[in-house]
């Protein structure tokens, strides 16, 4: 089966949620967003006067993503990754949960915001098409969460090639939210990323169980295979012989990153193939790196096709006091940015993971 991320321009469909909206920006970037659980589809990136690269992992046909189990390129929520024993208190009142990996709840339960339709709110007049504004209503009870939720997320393609997705939630009850874009990276545009360089700036990481729940403590990256303060070759970070890279069979983990609000680089990912260097900045506390580990299981894509650089919540953040919370209050309105910057950099990265 081929192995190019690249995906054919799709035909009439009978699912308007399938049907993509395009942005595009003056050097001849191109995104393709579904209405179908906000699924960044493809990213075209203009490189030098090769075609276009897709640097997004997708499917080839847009019915798969009725179907996908992995979350390709999609915004996940209410609340990303994993809530412990599906279940969280507010001021001692606890709520439960749809459990959908195990006991445990995973990027908003087994009908979250990824198989949701969103509503085009807004799309930019076409001699602009840079960006989109999607919106969701999601019910009191959806999945077990408290609150009539209303959320928005801003897709911006700038001419400096930077893709900005804003987002912000309100309540009429107190609940919780965290959203991010589940989107797998191969800047490549095809094969494995396994010669991917990735930077990490965080100090501190939080450790998981056996079932991937963090344990709520906060460690140092020093002396770990996590230790990425400097660029390190991705096939051999997950080719050493760590227990936290074995139980998991590669990376899927969270970088504590401190307070939110903060707009700061979390992560930095380069492939000396394309010449291609991902930034990727947020307001968000943390940054889950995942290395598509499970990725053949799909049929499509194969193990370490792709890595999702996600700034979000500390997963299970309700359930751990000392983590940055989650909380929203009633009445008030949340908001938060993710910013993926991609250029066209050629690094001279030494053994030690230096950039000269």
């Amino acid at each position: 089966m081929p192995t190019s991320t690249a995906a054919p321009q799709m035909q009439q469909t009978l699912h308007p949620e399938l049907e993509p909206v395009e942005l595009r920006n003056s050097r001849g970037d191109r995104i393709s967003v579904l209405p179908l659980g906000g699924i960044l589809r493809e990213w075209e990136i203009a490189v030098d006067s090769r075609e276009p690269l897709n640097i997004i992992l997708g499917y080839l046909h847009a019915h798969s993503y009725l179907k996908d189990s992995a979350y390709h390129g999609a915004i996940a929520g209410r609340y990303c990754n994993r809530i412990a024993n599906s279940q969280f208190s507010i001021d001692e009142k606890t709520f439960r949960l749809s459990p959908n990996e195990g006991p445990h709840h995973l990027h908003g339960g087994p009908e979250g915001f990824n198989r949701r339709v969103w509503t085009v709110r807004e799309q930019t007049a076409p001699e602009q098409e840079n960006q989109l504004t999607l919106s969701l209503l999601s019910p009191q009870g959806d999945q077990g969460y408290p609150g009539n939720l209303e959320v928005t997320v801003k897709y911006t393609l700038d001419d400096e090639g930077a893709l900005s997705i804003d987002w912000e939630a309100s309540s009429d009850a107190d609940t919780i939210v965290g959203l991010t874009c589940h989107g797998y990276f191969n800047l490549a545009g095809c094969g494995d990323i396994l010669d991917h360089y990735l930077h990490i700036p965080a100090n501190d990481y939080t450790p998981v169980d056996d079932e991937l729940i963090p344990t709520g403590d906060i460690c140092s990256v020093a002396n770990t295979a996590l230790d990425l303060r400097q660029f390190a070759r991705i096939g051999d970070v997950l080719a050493k012989d760590d227990p936290e890279i074995q139980a998991c069979d590669g990376l899927d983990h969270n970088w504590a990153g401190g307070a939110t609000g903060e707009m700061k680089l979390r992560a930095e990912l380069y492939s000396p193939h394309s010449n291609l260097l991902l930034a990727v900045s947020s307001t968000l506390p943390g940054l889950q790196c995942y290395t598509g580990n499970q990725l053949q299981g799909g049929g499509i894509h194969g193990c370490h096709e792709g890595v999702c650089l996600e700034p979000q919540h500390y997963p299970n953040s309700p359930n751990q006091p000392n983590f940055p919370s989650p909380i929203l209050r009633a009445g008030e309105t949340v908001r938060h940015r993710i910013c993926y910057q991609v250029r066209q950099q050629e690094l001279d990265i030494n053994s030690r993971g230096a950039v000269l």
